[in-house]
């Protein structure tokens, strides 16, 4: 049976149908923003800066974010295509030891979607975005992830199915 968020969020998702299969981003060349937007926005209103620092960079396979302003969330989406079903995989490397974390968005479509959120104390949850605000689907700790500066984690988000 089908909720009324999740008739809201089908409706909203229109798949492109000239989108290829599969799309890849190697990362490789300078910034595209054609493709490309990046938002920002602040996790605690209290500390909202009229001009944020941060730097965003690609190269040699690599998207670099440089965040100088706490409390600081920066969102890159990818414009050009919408899928159905996807995987996204992402490798992270902890630059520096302060509290931080990661999430991976799909069928993001204005306030709508899902989010994978893992954070560096360890712990994840998984979020459904709409209308009427956020709901939390799952949520835990993370035995395998490795908090330290210099280390490497690899996170994987799948959305298939009904939206």
């Amino acid at each position: 049976m089908t909720t009324e968020t999740e008739a809201a969020m089908a409706e909203s998702l229109t798949v492109d149908t000239d989108a290829p299969i599969y799309f890849r981003e190697e990362f490789d060349g300078g910034i595209n923003d054609t493709d490309w937007e990046t938002v920002s926005s602040y996790t605690d209103e209290e500390f909202v800066e009229d001009d944020p620092e941060y730097t965003i960079d690609q190269g040699n396979g690599v998207l670099s974010f440089e965040i100088n302003s706490p409390w600081l969330s920066l969102q890159r989406s990818y414009l050009p295509y919408t899928y159905q079903d996807i995987r996204i995989d992402l490798e992270v490397e902890a630059m520096a030891s302060s509290s931080s974390s990661i999430s991976l968005f799909c069928r993001h479509t204005g306030n709508r979607g899902y989010e994978f959120a893992a954070a560096s104390s360890g712990n994840y949850r998984i979020m459904r975005h709409d209308e009427g605000g956020s709901s939390e689907l799952a949520s835990g700790g993370i035995r395998s992830i490795d908090a330290g500066t210099g280390s490497r984690n690899i996170f994987t988000a799948i959305c298939k199915g009904r939206p």
